[in-house]
């Protein structure tokens, strides 16, 4: 009775690492958007962001700490998503790895505007059509690059990789998992009318749409930390070559 005690144990440690990422990886972005949407949204932004510059840095780094957490949740948690489908548990791993790209691509931007704007208030007689252009284009490769894209065609396609794993493998009650297959879809809706310019990100609509899937992945996170995955679907299991072949 050793060996199914141990790999209980496993199992249960692997869901409670998922469980704690997911959260990392949630209070980051909220921290992030928290200390950096305020200098964003400013009136004259190149000006503002070099009095807060070290307030705008922090929030590039908390990015970067949610793009670690991510590709941690989708690392630490392929061992048990494989055994239903190796190829979606991969897909899964991908997603959230170029997921971490767009959010580096973010962090980045605001790096790139933060030495902008030291330039700008440096500058005798700085050129302010010119910085003005440089900062828009910033701005816009991190909207669109590290959040439109980010949400059409990555975060909620690793979304429904995920879910339909554990609803299809039961590693969580299935209500949970349909909970989130359904706020994946109304995200992925969401992001595509951002795309098409249908809507603004701070529209109630979109945030209305991306509230769901928001409040499933705490409530996940909170239930793989107290539950673990459920049994026997959730207990490790060697991968051998049948298991292979049957995905």
């Amino acid at each position: 009775m050793t060996a199914p005690a141990s790999t209980e144990a496993t199992g249960r440690r692997t869901a409670r690492v998922v469980g704690v990422l997911f959260l990392v990886a949630t209070a980051a972005g909220g921290l992030s958007v928290a200390v950096t949407e305020p200098v964003l949204s400013a009136g004259d932004l190149l000006a503002d962001m070099s009095a807060h510059k070290t307030q705008v840095l922090l929030g590039a780094l908390l990015v970067l700490v949610m793009g670690v957490a991510v590709v941690g949740v989708s690392v630490a948690a392929y061992p048990v998503l494989r055994r239903r489908s190796q190829a979606l548990a991969l897909g899964y791993v991908a997603s959230r790895t170029v997921e971490a790209m767009l959010y580096a691509l973010g962090a980045i931007s605001l790096m790139s505007l933060v030495v902008l704007s030291e330039q700008y208030v440096a500058a005798p007689a700085p050129d302010a059509t010119t910085f003005g252009a440089m900062g828009e284009v910033l701005v816009s490769v991190r909207e669109w690059g590290a959040a439109v894209v980010l949400d059409t065609a990555v975060f909620p396609v690793g979304a429904l990789i995920l879910y339909s794993l554990l609803y299809q493998a039961r590693l969580v009650p299935r209500w949970l998992s349909a909970w989130g297959l359904v706020g994946a879809v109304l995200y992925l809706a969401g992001g595509v009318l951002l795309a098409l310019d249908l809507t603004e990100a701070s529209s109630a609509p979109l945030v209305l749409s991306n509230v769901p899937l928001a409040v499933n992945e705490l409530v996940l996170a909170v239930w793989l930390i107290a539950k673990g995955f459920s049994a026997p679907a959730g207990a490790p299991q060697p991968l051998t070559d049948d298991a292979l072949a049957r995905d």
